[in-house]
Order: structure tokens, then sequence, then C-alpha cells
């Protein structure tokens, strides 16, 4: 195999690997906000 090919293929790689992280650690983070706003909705109306 050609040189510039295996680079070109382990950059391919690690840039999918970063952005599969990079989304499971994004959908981690809407879940956290989503459930602190559930909580906050369900205090004030609980405070009605």
């Amino acid at each position: 195999m050609d040189k510039s090919l295996l680079i070109m293929l382990f950059t391919q790689l690690v840039s999918a690997v970063a952005v599969i992280y990079s989304n499971r650690t994004e959908i981690s983070w809407i879940k956290q906000i989503q459930q602190q706003q559930h909580e906050r909705i369900t205090t004030l109306e609980n405070n009605k």
C-alpha cells in the first residue's frame, strides 16, 4: 500500500472516533440538561 493511502485511512479513522466520542458526550449533556429542566418544572408546579 502507498504511504499516503495509509495516512489518509488513519486520519479518517481517528476523525470518525473523535466524532463518535463528541456526539456521545453531547447526547449525555443534553439528557442532563433535560433532567434538570424537568426537576425545575416539577418544583415550580408543586409550589403552586
